[in-house]
């Protein structure tokens, strides 16, 4: 087991973390059969794996095991096509996504890709049981993780890039060298939603950018505390909660431009952006670029 968790997290609420090896034999692994439970997930991933470390970038990502089956693979390959490394966590992972990622690990290099997960079917006070009635509180949930595990990561490369899971890398991008690079809406101002977007921010291993995400957990879990649930939009709230605690004339304001903006928060079809995301309302639809690039990479998956 590793803890990467959060020191804001109490340890009573901290389910088990293991990071995936690749030391695992896959030979075996292939011939078991799918309805494998998580108990003999746990028996056959005993060696603990590798995090990737001593990155310029990390790029850190969060979800369930049914997001990851959507949008990892996109995310993870089309990241490594610019030799960009990927740390991906997996809530409550399952079989399918099990193998999914033993496929990834024969495509990415080692530490240009790495794997944490639980098996815990119970986080905070949500279970699979009632996942319906508290689905926007289960999904915030994940999107939360990334950044409770953040600082354990943050401290082994000289930044970190925590981002949506959904997205797939068009082109090269160059961050502002500065502690932190925030994602400012422009067309926002003082507002506690949406003035910083939670999709891609950068921290930088310094001072400043450990004292930023230190604070960031603490405010996010006393935000949990306070409400003993993890509410939509709960990390953007934190995020911009966390800059008005430490403004600094350090901070860079990530100054998107109308293409990135468009392809990122917009989510329209900007073939200029560096990233795209899936359509708001349909994620799943025909003849668009982000079903375009998907496909490339799911080629390569299933080759």
């Amino acid at each position: 087991m590793i803890d990467l968790w959060s020191d804001s997290v109490p340890e009573i609420a901290k389910p088990n973390i293991r990071l995936l090896s690749r030391k695992t034999n896959l030979e075996q692994i292939s011939s078991l059969p799918r309805c494998m439970t998580r108990d003999i997930i746990s028996e056959i991933t005993q060696y603990n794996g590798a995090m990737c470390t001593d990155h310029k970038e990390l790029y850190v990502i969060a979800c369930d095991d049914s997001y990851a089956q959507k949008y990892a693979p996109e995310f993870i390959l089309s990241h490594a096509k610019y030799n960009l490394p990927v740390h991906l966590h997996i809530e409550a992972i399952d079989i399918d996504t099990f193998f999914l990622m033993y496929r990834l690990f024969e495509l990415v290099p080692f530490n240009m890709f790495s794997v944490s997960y639980t098996l815990d079917s119970n986080i905070r006070n949500l279970s699979r049981e009632n996942i319906d009635v508290n689905k926007n509180d289960w999904q915030s949930y994940f999107t939360c993780m990334r950044f409770l595990i953040a600082e354990k990561l943050l401290n082994c490369n000289e930044s970190i890039v925590i981002c949506d899971t959904d997205m797939i890398r068009l082109s090269e991008y160059e961050f502002p060298d500065a502690s932190l690079s925030l994602c400012f809406d422009p067309l926002y101002k003082d507002n506690e939603r949406h003035s910083i977007w939670a999709c891609i921010n950068k921290i930088k291993n310094d001072e400043l950018g450990r004292q930023f995400l230190s604070t960031y957990n603490q405010i996010l879990e006393q935000s949990y505390q306070d409400t003993d649930r993890y509410e939509w939009g709960i990390d953007q709230r934190c995020l911009y909660r966390t800059f008005k605690t430490i403004e600094n004339d350090a901070v860079s304001i990530f100054s998107l431009n109308q293409s990135f903006y468009d392809g990122v928060i917009g989510h329209v079809l900007d073939p200029n952006s560096p990233y795209i995301m899936p359509h708001r309302q349909e994620r799943w639809f025909a003849d668009t670029l982000w079903c375009s690039e998907s496909k490339k990479y799911r080629e390569i998956l299933y080759k």
